[in-house]
């Protein structure tokens, strides 16, 4: 009898399915999936993605990957229940400090640029005025206030590690904001003209940020979506944002809204469009 029952239990093992969710972003998944914004599943058959991604920095953002946002033991309970429903997942966590809302957008734009060898292109504008460049912060200077200037010091051994790049960001962080960011950005004049990483930004005094991760096309009426993600200052994570209006996309957005943009805990009355300056 025992002998049996071994069997059967075997037999159970090798024919029961491995329960996998459709998509990571579902509340029902067994088992968490990790994909890139270039893999997110369509709302439907009838859209397609660009066959061609025209720059290294657009392939880079598209590939970037997600997985489930599941409960954060760092905030309340309340605050659980507010944000698990605003974001379908997470691409990267970082125990520091929350940071501001464009922190995220920086850091994407600057491990781009350091992976690709090029940290001259790193420089970031701060809110007292001037500009603090990467290379300098490598080789070991560190930027002091005095009389009303910036004065660069000489405090640490060269160091270009992603580690020194990610302590850069953070004194940038500190030291400059959404505003700044957005002024070293070309405008974007149309929503029609979005591509994969430009940025939306709320004009108001938000400060809120968010970028364009993947851009799909119907292949009928041609109306394009679009995965967008973004942080907050009260976030950790920079993750994909659900869409509040349209459960049947969501979280892919439309990319045709009439002047608002409905985000999970924000309406951007009067949003405007930036793109980064690559430079060769």
């Amino acid at each position: 009898m025992q002998m049996i029952i071994t069997l059967f239990l075997l037999c159970a093992l090798h024919t029961t399915p491995v329960i996998q969710s459709a998509w990571a972003g579902s509340e029902n998944s067994s088992v968490e999936k990790i994909l890139s914004a270039a893999e997110w599943p369509l709302p439907d058959c009838e859209f397609r993605r660009p066959s061609v991604i025209f720059s290294a920095l657009q392939n880079y953002i598209s590939e970037l990957q997600f997985r489930r946002l599941t409960d954060d033991p760092r905030t309340g309970e309340e605050m659980r229940k507010l944000l698990c429903p605003h974001r379908a997942v997470v691409v990267c966590e970082d125990p520091s400090q929350a940071m501001d809302y464009a922190y995220w957008i920086r850091r994407l734009w600057a491990e781009f640029q350091h992976g690709c060898g090029r940290n001259w292109a790193i420089r970031f504008r701060i809110s007292s005025g001037g500009t603090v460049e990467f290379r300098e912060w490598a080789d070991g200077y560190r930027p002091y206030f005095r009389m009303k200037n910036w004065v660069w010091l000489k405090r640490k051994p060269v160091d270009y590690s992603i580690k020194a790049l990610r302590d850069y960001l953070e004194f940038i962080d500190s030291a400059s904001g959404t505003y700044e960011l957005t002024g070293e950005m070309n405008p974007v004049r149309r929503i029609s003209d979005l591509q994969v990483g430009d940025v939306i930004v709320d004009t108001a005094s938000s400060g809120r940020i968010i970028m364009i991760m993947i851009i799909a096309v119907h292949k009928y009426s041609g109306r394009r979506i679009a995965l967008l993600a973004g942080s907050g200052p009260y976030f950790r994570e920079f993750g994909l944002l659900r869409n509040p209006t349209d459960d049947e996309i969501d979280p892919w957005f439309w990319l045709d809204w009439d002047k608002c943009l409905y985000l999970p805990d924000w309406i951007m009355m009067h949003p405007e469009f930036r793109r980064f300056v690559e430079e060769h």
